[in-house]
This record gives C-alpha cells, sequence and structure tokens, in this order.
C-alpha cells in the first residue's frame, strides 16, 4: 500500500504512486484512501502536473472510481485553467497581447485527432506495415536488419542510410569510413571484407530504399486535416504581427487557414500578403529542381485533386528547365542540414521573426537534440531581452530543456522567470489561450 506523507510535495506524490502502479497494475483500498485524503488537504497553491496525475486518473477510471477520478480530472484541469490566466493576466498588465508574436509548432501539433500524424518516434513501425502492404521487398529485408539490431526510430534508419549513401558514390571515402569503423585492415590498406566494395549498384539501391520511405511517409500525411489546434491558430493569424514557424512537411495548417485568413509560405512565394508560414523542414506540397534549385509549391486546389484522384507525385518536372524536381524536404536524420538555398533563407527569415517577437508560444515541439539549431535561433533571438516563452506540451520535459539550453546559452536571458510551460492536450489547451488572449485584448 502506498502511504502518504504531509511533508511530500505533489510531484514526490505522483511519482510513487506511478511507480508503485507501473509495478501493480491497480490501486487497491489504502491507495484509494490515500488519494482522497491528498486531494482533500492540497492546498490551492500546490501543483498538480498533468503529466503525473493524468495515468492515475484514467487508472481510477478503469477501476470503477469514476467519482475519485473525475475529482482528480478536476483538479488538473483547474491547474490549467489557473496557468492560461495567469499568463493572459502578466500579458496583459505588459501590453505584449497586441505585440508581435511567432509561433513554432512541431509535430505534437499534428498528432491530435483528426489529424492523426504520428510523431517521429511512433513512424517507423508504420512504415514497415505500409511496406508489407506494397510488397516493398528491399524494404522488408532492411526491415529484418533493423529489428535484429534494435532500430526502432527512423532519424536512426535514415540517418544511416545517407551516409552509407554519401559514402557508396565515393570509392576512397568509403575505405576510409571502413578503416574507421574497423573494418579495413589499416596497416595494409585493404578491406577486410571485398564484398563491399566496388558495387556499382549499391548507390542506386540505396537512393531507392530512401525515395520508398519518402513515398510512404508522404502518403501518411496527404490525406491529413486539420484539428482544433490548427483552426485556434487560424483564428489567431490576423494581422501583421503573427508568424507561424513549423518543422512540419504536412499541410493542416494552410487547409485551416484557407478561407478565414490569407498565408504566404516565406522564402518560397511571391506574394507577401497575410500570415508568413516558415516551413524549416520544406513541405509535402514543394518540389526542388535539382538543376537550377526553383522552387515551385503546389497549392491546396492542386493537392486535393490530386489525392482525389488517388495521384500524389514523389517527383515531379521543373517549370523553368524541365529537370527532375523531388520534394523538398529535410528528413528527419539525426542531423538536419539546410543544404538548400531556399531553406537556408526561410531559417534567417525565422531568426529574424522570433527576434521580433514579444511572445514565442511553443506547440507540440520536443526540442530533440537533432534539432538544436532551433534551440540556437531562440537563444540568439532572446537574448539580452524580457521575452516571453510559452511552451505547450503533454509533458515538461521540453519547457525543461528549453530553458536549461537558455540558461546556459542566451545571455542575460532569465530562463526560470520567462519561460512558461502549459502542460496538457496543446489541442484543447491552445484554443483556449486564444480564447483568454481575445477576451483579454478585447477588454
Amino acid at each position: 500500500m502506498v502511504g502518504f506523507r504531509d511533508r511530500e510535495d505533489s510531484t514526490t506524490r505522483a511519482r510513487r504512486l506511478l511507480d508503485y502502479l507501473s509495478a501493480q497494475g491497480e490501486f487497491d483500498r489504502g491507495d484509494l484512501g490515500g488519494i482522497r485524503l491528498w486531494l482533500q488537504n492540497l492546498d490551492s497553491d500546490q501543483e498538480l502536473s498533468d503529466e503525473q496525475w493524468r495515468p492515475i486518473a484514467d487508472q481510477l477510471r478503469k477501476q470503477g472510481e469514476v467519482d475519485l477520478a473525475n475529482a482528480v480530472y478536476d483538479r488538473i484541469e483547474r491547474a490549467a485553467d489557473d496557468v492560461l490566466r495567469d499568463v493572459a493576466t502578466v500579458l496583459a498588465e505588459r501590453q505584449e497581447l497586441t505585440s508581435p508574436w511567432v509561433v513554432l509548432v512541431g509535430a505534437g501539433g499534428s498528432k491530435p485527432e483528426p489529424t492523426n500524424i504520428p510523431l517521429v518516434s511512433e513512424l517507423l513501425p508504420l512504415l514497415w506495415e505500409r511496406a508489407s502492404n506494397v510488397n516493398a521487398k528491399h524494404l522488408l529485408q532492411l526491415q529484418e536488419q533493423c529489428e535484429r539490431l534494435g532500430i526502432r526510430n527512423i532519424e536512426d534508419l535514415l540517418t544511416a542510410l545517407d551516409l552509407a549513401r554519401t559514402a557508396a558514390g565515393n570509392p576512397r571515402l568509403r575505405q576510409l569510413v571502413e578503416s574507421l569503423l574497423g573494418s579495413t585492415d589499416v596497416v595494409r590498406g585493404r578491406p577486410t571484407n571485398t564484398a563491399r566494395v566496388g558495387d556499382p549498384g549499391l548507390t542506386e539501391r540505396l537512393s531507392e530504399t530512401t525515395q520508398t520511405l519518402f513515398s510512404l511517409l508522404i502518403g501518411v500525411m496527404r490525406n491529413a486535416l486539420p484539428n482544433d489546434f490548427h483552426r485556434s491558430l487560424a483564428t489567431r493569424a490576423t494581422g501583421d504581427d503573427f508568424s507561424i514557424i513549423t518543422t512540419n512537411y504536412d499541410v493542416c495548417i494552410e487547409r485551416a487557414l484557407s478561407g478565414v485568413n490569407p498565408y504566404y509560405y516565406s522564402g518560397v512565394s511571391e506574394s507577401t500578403v497575410g500570415t508568413p508560414i516558415l516551413k524549416l523542414h520544406g513541405s509535402l506540397n514543394w518540389f526542388a529542381c535539382s538543376s537550377c534549385d526553383e522552387v515551385v509549391a503546389a497549392s491546396l486546389d492542386n493537392i486535393n485533386q490530386l489525392v482525389s484522384m488517388r495521384l500524389f507525385p514523389v517527383v515531379s518536372q521543373c517549370p523553368e528547365c524541365a529537370s527532375l524536381a523531388p520534394h523538398l524536404i529535410v528528413p528527419p536524420v539525426g542531423v538536419k542540414l539546410a543544404e538548400h538555398p531556399t531553406l537556408l533563407e526561410i531559417r534567417q527569415a525565422s531568426e529574424v521573426a522570433l527576434k521580433a517577437a514579444k511572445v514565442i508560444a511553443v506547440a507540440g515541439y520536443s526540442f530533440s537534440e537533432a534539432d538544436e539549431y532551433v534551440l540556437k535561433m531562440i537563444s540568439r533571438a532572446v537574448a539580452d531581452s524580457e521575452r516571453r516563452i510559452l511552451v505547450f506540451d503533454q509533458s515538461r520535459e521540453p519547457s525543461r530543456r528549453l530553458a536549461a539550453f537558455l540558461k546556459a546559452h542566451a545571455r542575460g536571458y532569465r530562463a526560470a522567470e520567462y519561460v512558461t510551460p502549459i502542460v496538457g492536450d496543446v489541442n484543447q489547451l491552445f484554443p483556449e489561450f486564444v480564447e483568454a488572449w481575445t477576451t483579454a485584448r478585447a477588454g
């Protein structure tokens, strides 16, 4: 039985309950009594963390303890509401509600229904399933290798493919890599496995594998519909004081904005009317010529028409020089390099927008090591400033990563004071925040 000590704070109690639940599977009468007692004696200023307590509430409901589960849910929602009200009040007092905003959108923004795009960590099993459905034998063989080696993340797989393709195209580089990895006799300069050297079709096979994975990835996203979070973005995207920066490839933000507020692709569109959307990693409707670097963005009407015809291009044709124009997408690899001139321009424009913003809202973005350049952009933008950063996520971990990085790298920025985590479902909390912003602005 889990006992409760009066001197324990909410975090300690929640962690012990979660550990016990993981080991036991359900709560006994003593646990239930302890939860009731804790809820009754909870001070109004004690924090009730969504990420810690929602699994407990879910388990209570499974066990038929509906009233107790509802009591925990109520406290969770009240805690989230209090944070939103406090943030709105502070912004209103500082007159930041009408100042320039930037919203940085990550994969978590496209996870909720009805969008249902898996997170990066969830993509690989789905792609293996689709590879099986289309009987892509080269992918099925690759799946066997990944399972044998314990590779479960698409970032690890694509990083390996990218490195292998680069080395395969340059025999000397390849032999050097093999020697560094211990697969070549460095002293004599002879490969220990001659079967891996001199295969003229290796580069093509690796490229085909990568292209097939990309095709399956695009297939996951092309039909995705906007959710409440996307629609709340469209509601807020009024005037020239709002920019959207995203690492997502999907076009759900565009679909939500369509017919509500005008938008344009910063760095790609000729027009600059409406809300700028800065897509750091490219987009499923962008195609870049492999010869002249011309970038073409297909319109939503084009996309919808192609989808309705059950066709969607993975490679297009450049309208200027007629060369092949594949998708302009930065793959989810361990280190993301924006080598294309357009993507470099978008990064620069994103940093300008971040520096101009008084409020930076982060929605569903994890600040993974693979995207450290984003942390560096924010760090440069907020140095020696009092910019408010709001981090909407199911977990506190992204806000902790961000605050720790800014504390170390953003000169003169008080991260502990200005980085505010808003924990919960971004699909629910961000629309509520936009509503609170609208109310405060009207007041």
